[in-house]
């Protein structure tokens, strides 16, 4: 920015001088950056999940790290978009046209977390309807299952402390991005996770 107001001259420096006194000078640069977890954070943070309060922890972390699926396509998840006798999932609608819609395969974790979880919600809502959010709305216990649950904020927050972890909830997704990068996935399979994210900016 300096060599630019420099080149205007006398009027750069008027320039420069405004934004001087208005603190604006320099750039805002972000300070977060993404990060993977380590395979000691995973498991604590495995761990602490299944331990929360919140029963929709551990089957939305499980999405995040197994799936690569971002926040609101988890809080936006329906029973018509997950078949757990294929072992799929469809994502809904996503930050891209070329995320959405994409097929998901199950791994045995995952599918393992989903079924226990659609177990849970037949007993508590007593089937399971195409249309109806696997996190269900309400609190402190879901009651509608025809609202989606709007924040996993603070259940994340607690669980990162009992975990004695410090990350955002975007960093589980990293972290499976890296892992299928250091595994030598190929492209199609990464791309998959990703969606529109390409692989060289991680």
């Amino acid at each position: 920015m300096r060599f630019l107001l420099k080149m205007l001259g006398d009027s750069g420096e008027a320039i420069r001088a405004h934004l001087r006194k208005k603190k604006q000078l320099k750039l805002a640069v972000r300070k977060r950056i993404g990060k993977a977890f380590d395979a000691e954070e995973t498991k604590s943070l495995t761990e602490k999940s299944k331990l929360s309060r919140s029963p929709h922890m551990f089957p939305a972390f499980m999405l995040a790290r197994n799936a690569g699926l971002r926040d609101t396509e988890i809080k936006t998840l329906t029973w018509g978009q997950v078949n757990l006798k294929a072992r799929t999932l469809q994502v809904g609608k996503a930050k891209s046209d070329a995320g959405e819609g994409r097929i998901i395969p199950l791994n045995s974790e995952l599918h393992e977390a989903l079924v226990n979880h659609s177990e849970w919600y037949r007993e508590l809502f007593g089937a399971l309807q195409g249309d109806w959010y696997l996190f269900p709305f309400g609190k402190p216990m879901p009651s509608d299952p025809t609202r989606h649950l709007t924040s996993l904020k603070t259940a994340w927050k607690n669980t990162r402390k009992n975990a004695k972890v410090s990350g955002r909830w975007h960093d589980n997704r990293h972290t499976l991005i890296t892992e299928l990068a250091e595994s030598g996935a190929g492209d199609e399979t990464i791309t998959t996770h990703k969606s529109e994210i390409r692989l060289s900016i991680y």
